[in-house]
């Protein structure tokens, strides 16, 4: 139960760290796309890590991740149309990558024991 609580808690200030990187991206390159990018994926790696390290809280963490940045990019919908698909894809890149990794992990877990070499 505390890794559950521990990894959940890592993986939000992990996405609220996602913002920072959102915003620095976007205007450095005065786009958004390259920003979405340059955080979809990461968070999508460390959903995939942190599921693997604990498969129940692969849900916990996939949301925990991708809040910060859907919540931030549907406040400022207003300011441009783009950063609504840009939150579902960041959204949708951390739950695939927390079910790819809690998937990883719970098929791993179930295979028999190797002998040694």
């Amino acid at each position: 139960m505390f890794a559950q609580i521990a990894i959940t808690a890592l993986a939000l200030i992990i996405g609220l760290a996602g913002i920072a990187v959102l915003i620095g991206v976007g205007e450095a390159f005065n786009n958004a796309i390259a920003a979405f990018a340059a955080v979809s994926l990461p968070l999508a790696l460390v959903a995939g890590i942190f599921s693997w390290l604990v498969p129940r809280a692969r849900w916990a963490v996939a949301l925990a991740l991708a809040a910060p940045v859907v919540i931030i990019c549907f406040m400022s919908a207003s300011m441009g149309s783009f950063y609504v698909p840009g939150a579902l894809w960041t959204a949708l890149c951390c739950l695939g990558g927390a079910n790819a990794g809690g998937q990883l992990k719970q098929s791993r877990s179930g295979a028999p024991p190797r002998p040694p070499a």
